[in-house]
């Protein structure tokens, strides 16, 4: 009785051993599972996206291969266009004629005002040259220059003027007699107030207070009107 105990026990053992055997198998495979599932899964994300990439990639290919034979188009269109446009606008237009004008005679102009124009613009530089010199106390020069111009001309306006402008250095000189002389001459030659005037006061410079006196008195006896200025 004893024995077949034992034996039943042992055998109990036994069958529990491999029972516990048995649960920890299952429990170790249970371990293993997750694992197993996620690589499964991430193995089966990366075969997803690349089938995405793959069909991403076909569907940018067409679409480009779509728009290029559409802006080749588009291109040419616009040649096109503006091929007609250049040929519209190179057309050439009829000229207006435009009737013509009868041309009028030209009239012929006589060499002697050019001349006369020439002539006094000369002797207006002369003069300019002459008074830039007195400015620059030049007298001599300006004497020399005055001179040649009362030389060179005989209108009488002219040549009062050179010796009244030389009168009024020699006067500047303090040369009052040889002063005296050209205004005398420039009053003699084209009288006028101010020439008067001067002889006055080359006189009253002379000591001559007589003459000088009777001078001042023409000048303010005279009447406007017959002033030749």
């Amino acid at each position: 009785m004893s024995n077949f105990d034992f034996e039943s026990k042992k055998v109990n053992i036994i069958i529990l051993l491999i029972f516990i055997g048995f649960a920890l198998v299952i429990i170790k495979a249970f371990d293993y599972l997750p694992d197993s599932d996620n690589d499964m899964q991430n193995v089966r994300n990366a075969d997803v996206n690349k089938v995405m990439d793959m069909h991403g990639r076909q569907n940018q290919e067409e679409t480009q291969q779509v728009q290029e034979p559409e802006t080749e188009q588009e291109t040419q269109n616009q040649n096109n266009d503006f091929n007609v446009d250049l040929s519209r606008d190179v057309t050439p237009q009829p000229a207006e004629v435009k009737p013509t004008e009868p041309i009028e005679p030209i009239e012929e102009v006589s060499a002697a005002p050019i001349q006369e124009t020439s002539a006094v613009s000369e002797i207006d530089m002369k003069f300019i040259n002459a008074q830039k010199l007195k400015d620059e106390k030049q007298y001599v020069k300006a004497i020399e220059e005055y001179k040649s111009i009362a030389e060179q001309n005989t209108a009488p306006q002219v040549t009062s003027r050179c010796y009244e402008e030389i009168a009024n250095i020699y006067g500047i000189m303090k040369r009052y007699g040889t002063a005296l002389s050209y205004a005398q001459k420039a009053y003699n030659t084209y009288p006028t107030s101010s020439r008067e005037m001067l002889l006055a006061r080359l006189y009253y410079k002379t000591g001559d207070l007589d003459k000088a006196t009777k001078r001042m008195n023409n000048v303010l006896q005279r009447d406007f009107a017959s002033d030749r200025g």
